[in-house]
């Protein structure tokens, strides 16, 4: 005869087994549910969450269209244990207009508006890596309805046109662009502008305020014995070769350098400042400007035939496709001087520089005509004096051929001064050959020195 009071204990450890296993497989369960519904929400489902009670499974997150809002609650229904699917899954809201901006900022490019889905934003922000590297994106666009099917094909499109630009912006209004920015020249401007007429079908531009780039700039100012350089220059050594000239042309001048290097020179830049620099060279006083392609030059010449020669040897020089307007007069003569202050101005100018000659020749060098010119203006103030110009030669080679030289030298710059104007009567040309030397004929320096033009004013 069975007695209850004493096994109905033992059922005790029995319940709570029972109670402990079904609570451990229901939550088991539970998980397991949990992760194939969240796998399936996954594949199509853009921040997705799910939740299960019973074998009821609710899903959350966002989807981008009706097709596949279906077919991700499809997916999951089919899942093994899944009694019923409750979706909480929602589409973007639509935007109207559908806007969407790229802007930059120093180094980095701030994005607004509206993609249409997860695969759209990546391709643009894959395509912005490339187009601008290194540059830092932020993105702050949200997933919007309302877009056109070929929106990322017109975006990376635009993209890739207006990435040269400083300081671009891009920005698209449902099918209407507008693009600002400046361009690193006009011919650049003038290629972005043409491609952009080419969007893919639906996208107009609608506006472009793309500037084109200052005209390229370079002044040369002439003014009481200095010389002063402003603007750009394209490189070092183009820097350097206008130094080297100006303190050839602008003897005795303080060179007062400004310019600053700056690429994108227009085609024939470097031939025209030089061609520009060689007529300043000839005026008394004078402002060379170079913008773009396009330069000018005033002041005033010493006499009219410098005037003449100055405007014929810049028309011969300019390269093609540069145009530099002389607007240049005469310079009026100045009161005049007694000899001992003529002397005193030639000396002081040839203290500084020197009279240069063709190697070997009699030709006077095209760098020493500025010089010349301001010798002329000189003597043109002291019209009564009689002046010897006196040749001089190193001591290399025959003191003969020498003497013959010099006298031609001194000869050559007779002539360049009675061209300016100046009265033949009185001068008197006279070499000295290597004679009257002034410094050592042992080394190149003296050597230099002793090769020289002098004038002496009674």
């Amino acid at each position: 005869m069975s007695r209850p009071g004493k096994w109905w204990w033992g059922l005790i450890p029995l319940f709570l087994l029972w109670i402990i296993s079904n609570s451990w497989l229901g939550n088991s369960v539970n998980a397991d549910l949990t992760a194939r519904a969240l796998k399936s929400a996954t594949a199509g489902v853009y921040n997705p969450a799910v939740s299960v009670a019973g074998r009821d499974v609710t899903v959350t997150g966002v989807v981008f269209s009706d097709a596949q809002n279906a077919a991700q609650l499809d997916a999951i229904a089919k899942e093994w244990g899944v009694r019923k699917v409750i979706s909480a899954l929602a589409l973007p809201p639509v935007a109207n207009p559908f806007n969407w901006k790229l802007e930059r900022r120093g180094n980095e490019l701030a994005l607004t508006g509206a993609v249409p889905n997860p695969d759209a934003r990546k391709a643009i922000l894959a395509t912005l890596e490339a187009a601008f590297p290194g540059t830092k994106i932020q993105d702050g666009t949200t997933f919007a309805r309302g877009g056109a099917s070929s929106f990322v094909e017109a975006v990376n499109f635009a993209v890739k046109q207006i990435a040269s630009l400083e300081g671009p912006t891009l920005a698209f209004a449902d099918g209407k662009v507008a693009v600002t920015g400046r361009a690193a020249s006009i011919e650049a401007r003038e290629q972005i502008l043409n491609a952009l007429k080419n969007f893919p079908q639906g996208f107009t531009l609608a506006s472009a305020k793309i500037e084109a780039p200052e005209p390229y700039g370079f002044s040369a100012r002439k003014s009481d014995d200095t010389l002063t350089l402003s603007g750009s220059v394209p490189n070092e050594a183009l820097r350097k070769q206008i130094l080297d000239t100006v303190r050839r042309l602008f003897g005795g001048y303080q060179v007062a350098d400004q310019l600053t290097i700056t690429p994108n020179a227009p085609a024939g830049f470097q031939q025209a400042a030089l061609a520009g620099l060689s007529a300043l060279s000839r005026l008394a006083d004078g402002v060379l400007t170079i913008r773009g392609n396009k330069g000018e030059i005033s002041g005033n010449a010493f006499y009219a035939e410098a005037l003449n020669a100055i405007r014929a040897n810049l028309t011969r020089s300019l390269p093609g496709g540069f145009t530099v307007d002389l607007k240049a007069g005469v310079q009026a003569t100045g009161p005049a001087i007694d000899a001992a202050a003529c002397q005193a101005n030639v000396n002081n100018m040839l203290s500084k520089t020197t009279i240069l000659f063709e190697t070997g020749s009699a030709n006077i060098s095209s760098d020493s005509a500025g010089l010349l010119d301001r010798i002329a203006g000189t003597f043109a103030r002291c019209a009564g004096a009689k002046v010897e110009i006196a040749g001089h030669t190193d001591s290399t080679g025959d003191a003969a051929a020498n003497l013959a030289l010099s006298q031609q030298r001194a000869e050559a710059v007779l002539g360049y001064l009675t061209r300016a104007g100046l009265a033949a009567s009185n001068f008197v040309a006279k070499g000295y050959g290597q004679e009257q030397p002034v410094a050592s004929n042992e080394t190149e320096e003296g050597r230099a020195r002793n090769r020289r033009t002098e004038f002496v004013v009674q």
